[in-house]
Formats: C-alpha cells, sequence, structure tokens
C-alpha cells in the first residue's frame, strides 16, 4: 500500500508542479492560478486572499504575556530621641527617650521638671538661682506614653532600632505582547504596573527600587520633643509609594 502511494506522489513532480491536486497537511496550499483561490471547498467562504481563518480580533487580543515581581521585606527599625541633649556633652542630635514598659504603643510624652523652693529673691522678686540647678526630677506629662522624653541630666533607658516601621509587600505587574514583522522584526507593546494594587507602603526608601530618598523632614517621625502628631506616625512623614504606571513600544531588529 505504502510503495503505490508514494510512486503516485512522485508521479506529481513534488510540491513544485502544481495539478489542482493537494494533500492536506501542514504545508501551505499551492495555487496553480489566481482564478482557482476559491475554488477548495475546504475552506469555502472561509479562506481569503489577504485573509487567515483566524482573523485580525484573534491576533490582536491573543498571544499577550504577563510577569510579576513579588516582593516582600521586614520593615526598618528606627532609635526613638528625645530631641534634647540628655546627657549635657554638646550633641546636637540629641539621645535616646526613656522607656516605659507599661505604657501604650506609638505613644510620646514630653516631662515637666520638678524644681526645688527657690531658697532667695532678689530686690525685684526674682530668685536667685536658675531652674535648672533647682531641679531634682521629672514627671511625665502622659503617663501613659511608652516613650518618655529624657531631659537634661536623666539617664536613657532605651536602645537603638527599637521601633519596627511597617514592611514592604508589593506587587509588580508587567503586561506585554509582542507583533510580529516577517521572521526577524517585532514590535512589543507593553505596559507596567510599579506596585499595581495601589497598597500604601509608608517605608523610608523605595518599594521596588533602590533610588536615594531624601530625609528631610524624618526627624519629627522618631523625636519626642517637640512632640507633634507626626511622632512615630509614618502615614503623616513617609510617602505611600502610590501606583506607578508606564507604557512603551519598543522595536526589535
Amino acid at each position: 500500500m505504502l510503495v503505490p502511494l508514494l510512486g503516485y506522489l512522485r508521479s506529481l513532480g513534488g510540491p513544485s508542479r502544481c495539478s489542482g491536486i493537494t494533500f492536506l497537511d501542514s504545508t501551505d496550499l499551492p495555487v496553480c492560478h489566481n482564478a482557482r483561490i476559491k475554488q477548495p471547498r475546504v475552506f469555502a467562504g472561509i479562506a481569503k486572499r489577504g485573509k487567515t481563518s483566524t482573523g485580525w480580533a484573534k491576533t490582536a487580543l491573543s498571544g499577550f504575556n504577563i510577569a510579576g515581581t513579588y516582593t516582600y521585606e521586614t520593615g526598618e527599625r528606627i532609635t526613638v530621641r528625645s530631641g534634647t541633649d540628655a546627657n549635657q556633652n554638646g550633641d546636637s542630635a540629641g539621645d535616646r527617650a526613656i522607656l516605659n514598659p507599661g505604657g501604650s504603643e506609638g505613644i510620646g510624652s514630653t516631662v515637666t521638671a520638678l524644681v526645688r523652693t527657690c531658697p532667695s529673691f532678689d530686690a525685684d522678686g526674682n530668685c536667685t538661682t536658675s531652674a535648672a540647678s533647682r531641679t531634682i526630677g521629672y514627671v511625665a506629662n502622659n503617663p501613659n506614653a511608652k516613650y518618655i522624653q529624657a531631659a537634661a541630666g536623666a539617664v536613657s533607658t532605651i536602645g537603638r532600632n527599637t521601633f519596627l516601621l511597617s514592611p514592604i509587600n508589593n506587587f509588580d505587574i508587567s503586561l506585554f505582547k509582542n507583533f510580529h514583522i516577517g521572521e526577524s522584526k517585532y514590535i512589543q507593546v507593553r505596559a507596567d504596573f510599579f506596585n499595581a494594587f495601589n497598597h500604601p507602603q509608608y517605608v523610608p526608601g523605595s518599594v521596588n527600587t533602590v533610588d536615594p530618598v531624601g530625609t528631610t523632614g524624618l526627624t519629627t517621625l522618631n523625636q519626642i520633643a517637640p512632640l507633634t502628631t507626626d511622632f512615630l506616625n509614618s502615614s503623616q512623614v513617609l510617602s505611600s509609594n502610590p501606583r506607578v504606571i508606564q507604557m512603551a513600544v519598543r522595536f526589535n531588529f
């Protein structure tokens, strides 16, 4: 059976000789004459000159590629500072705070000095000794605070990097499609979504790059005095790193 079939195919002269009889396989269908384009009944009403059976809609809407990157990073730790030179060494950066173990997390408090009674007054009724020299201690203005200001002469009881900021929990997604032009050239249309779900991430940096980020204004985040609503409230000081959408067209040749 096989030998007669091969002999018959050979008698047709191969694909270079068109006889009007064609076996359907993975190769193209040769056309003997333009007048015969519409004669094959297998694809009657479907295949036409300049049009494939797939159609433009499938070409345009299929073949997309999607890629994603998920990043999780533990939050950065910061040091809670008093905002005053507690050890009186002349350092303008300010020393660390005092920890109140029973206080509420994220709450800071300034202090009020406890001063001895003035021993003597001048003729104008002013105390002859300064309040600083008569200070014997301090009392927290908010006893429920966990972080207490260490004023001049007080000893800090808190270590470095004790407060944990919010973590990075980020999704980046890229969507792209290649439109081929011939065998070696193609145009790529793409869209990149950084922080695709627009998840607020208040971190002292970037969630998906290593670009430098300015720290101007971060002082109020971890400094008790002067006490503001920014204290340990990263949403008031840091960027939420909102979604960024980038679109591009690329020609490869």
